[in-house]
């Protein structure tokens, strides 16, 4: 953390932390995009000390993920054009810097997820949809947490990063505001009402019925994609019937799908 404040104060943002040419860097809640995004750093920081329900760092890949992932969080929804697809902007900045390819596809996906997040919260934190939670979840895997944290610290008021570099440390916890305390209130409730839908390891959940059972199930089914898309329809079916059996899941199939049963 010290070593981008240190980057920061020499000037060297532009140069160390490049851009697309032909991205429109979203506009700063602060002074400039690079001081917006190291208040995020530090707001991440600070939000690790108050111990929320954020994912706990068992490694220093982890933190490295969460930290990047944090550090770009204003550019969380930035997106470029290259050979006709549309890449995050963070995979361009952060090969830029020689970074392992792991850790540039993780926080990519950490920062995409965190835009979905974030609507999810804003949308109704207290309304959650199973299984539009559940297949986010999913497809973020362990860091689903990191993503959350991610679209917080860029909802809140960036702190002094100026200062708090300067200092060498991160910001004492009296630094958020009321509206921002109101705000990680909001996260946090956010966070336990998904941890009450104990979707915890979701990111490994395997069909009950494989693709050969399936077809036993429903002999009409066309083989090829028909029978990835059915076997999608029953990952969604159990995460929305966690306790449902085998036996369940096949009545599912044979109703939602009864114009393959012969």
């Amino acid at each position: 953390d010290r070593a981008i404040g240190l980057i920061r104060e020499v000037g060297l943002m532009d140069a160390v932390f490049v851009l697309p040419s032909d991205t429109e860097p979203p506009k700063p809640r602060s002074t400039n995009l690079w001081v917006s995004c190291l208040g995020c750093l530090v707001n991440h920081c600070a939000l690790r000390r108050r111990r929320l329900r954020f994912a706990d760092h068992v490694n220093e890949f982890s933190v490295l993920v969460a930290r990047l992932s944090a550090f770009l969080a204003p550019l969380a929804a930035c997106h470029y054009q290259f050979k006709g697809k549309s890449i995050h902007v963070s995979q361009f900045t952060l090969r830029e810097l020689r970074l392992p390819s792991k850790e540039i596809e993780l926080v990519s996906l950490v920062l995409s997820s965190s835009v979905k997040f974030k609507k999810m919260v804003e949308k109704n934190a207290d309304a959650l949809d199973r299984l539009e939670i559940g297949q986010l979840i999913r497809k973020t895997g362990r860091y689903w947490k990191v993503a959350v944290e991610t679209a917080l610290v860029s909802e809140i008021g960036p702190i002094d990063s100026e200062q708090s570099y300067a200092q060498a440390g991160p910001p004492l916890l009296e630094s958020f505001s009321e509206q921002d305390g109101i705000k990680i209130d909001v996260y946090e409730r956010f966070m336990g009402l998904v941890d009450s839908l104990e979707m915890e390891g979701i990111w490994d959940l395997k069909p009950l019925l494989d693709g050969r059972r399936v077809l036993d199930l429903l002999p009409g089914l066309p083989k090829g994609p028909a029978i990835g898309y059915v076997m999608d329809r029953q990952i969604e079916w159990q995460i929305v019937n966690p306790s449902g059996g085998e036996d369940d899941c096949k009545r599912w199939l044979t109703h939602e799908f009864r114009s393959y049963v012969k």
